[in-house]
Order: structure tokens, then C-alpha cells, then sequence
């Protein structure tokens, strides 16, 4: 099975002022409803911008925004300019699932700066740069596998994504997947 979702993960909680985090990054709406739950959120129909609170960090879940990230050599893009001042107030990643193109990245600021990139399309690893992070050594060294049900066919580097983006949220995939609690707010 192939995901395709997208998103930024805030190491701070946004929930009281969505709005203005909107604002900060640029995203224009002219409306908003709540009651969404994470499969909901991540659903490929979905052409709206979610918001939700998961275990403490705000997650932004948009098909496009994370692709203002630069992922290939040389400067920063319009993202990384506006996510690295925006991490002197936490942790933050920005990543995208793609199974359907097989194109993984993903991107961690810390403290005003870019700390971590990694970028693969079709098994090519496009960037590789920062040390490794928490989650990462058992997705490089192939032992993140085995965290996955049977179920979830996953290519080794969906699984390395997917290991960085769980101990990054520190809640398991599969655990939001299935959890029907209307945590997202969109904004259309």
C-alpha cells in the first residue's frame, strides 16, 4: 500500500491561534470547519489545509505547502526561510509521503536553523545531509520493519520516513489511522 499525504509537525501547540500560524506561513482561506479526523485530514481528496493537535505538537497536513521546501542542492526555499526562524519556538518537520511517484523527504529545524535533510525519488537518494536523527538509525539499518503490520507493504524508504516521522510525533501511524476522534480543523 502507497501513502500520499504531506504535512509540517510543530513541536508546539497551535491549537488557540491556528489563524495566525496560518498567517506566518503564508496560507490564504476564506473558511474553516472542524471535526475532521487524521484519515480524514490525509485523504487524497482532500484540497483543503488541516490542523489538528496530536500529542502536544500541531500537525499541518497540505498536499502542497510541504513542496516549498527545497530538497535539492544548493539554497534554501520558500519554506526553509519561513520554518527555521519559526524553530527558535520548537522543533519542527516538514515531510512528504509520496507512494504513488516514490518520492520521500523530509526536512527538521531546530532552534533557527535546518538541522536535518533527506530527499529520495525512486529508490535515488536526492539529499543527504545533517547527522541522523531519533527514529532513523533502525529505519537505515532496516530494523524498523518489523514495527509495521503485514499489511502495510511499505518500500524501504517509506518505512525510513515513516520511523523519522513516528518518533518525531511519537505516536504511531497506525494507532492515528484508525482513531476516529475529530482532532483537524480544515481551512478551505
Amino acid at each position: 500500500m502507497s501513502w500520499k499525504f504531506a504535512g509540517i509537525i510543530f513541536k508546539k501547540d497551535y491549537k488557540d491561534s491556528y489563524p495566525d500560524l496560518l498567517k506566518r506561513l503564508e496560507v490564504r482561506y476564506s473558511r474553516s470547519a472542524g471535526g475532521f479526523t487524521f484519515s480524514n485530514a490525509i485523504n487524497r481528496e482532500n484540497r483543503a489545509t488541516a490542523l489538528g493537535c496530536v500529542n502536544g505538537s500541531t500537525m499541518l497536513l497540505d498536499h502542497l505547502i510541504p513542496y516549498d521546501c527545497s530538497y535539492e542542492l544548493g539554497g534554501p526555499g520558500r519554506l526553509d526561510k519561513i520554518l527555521s526562524p519559526f524553530s527558535l519556538q520548537g522543533d519542527i518537520m516538514n515531510y512528504i509521503i509520496d507512494g504513488v511517484s516514490e518520492t520521500y523527504c523530509f526536512s527538521l529545524f531546530s532552534k533557527g536553523v535546518r538541522i536535518r535533510r533527506w530527499a529520495t525519488e525512486t529508490g535515488h537518494v536526492l539529499c543527504n545531509e545533517g547527522k541522523l536523527v531519533n527514529g532513523e538509525e533502525p529505519a537505515v539499518t532496516n530494523n524498523a520493519m518489523d514495527s509495521f503490520p503485514d499489511i502495510f507493504a511499505m518500500s524501504e524508504d517509506e518505512i525510513h520516513l515513516f520511523a523519522i516521522w513516528e518518533a518525531f510525533l511519537g505516536v504511531p501511524f497506525q494507532e492515528l489511522v484508525q482513531n476516529d476522534t475529530p482532532l483537524f480543523h480544515v481551512f478551505i
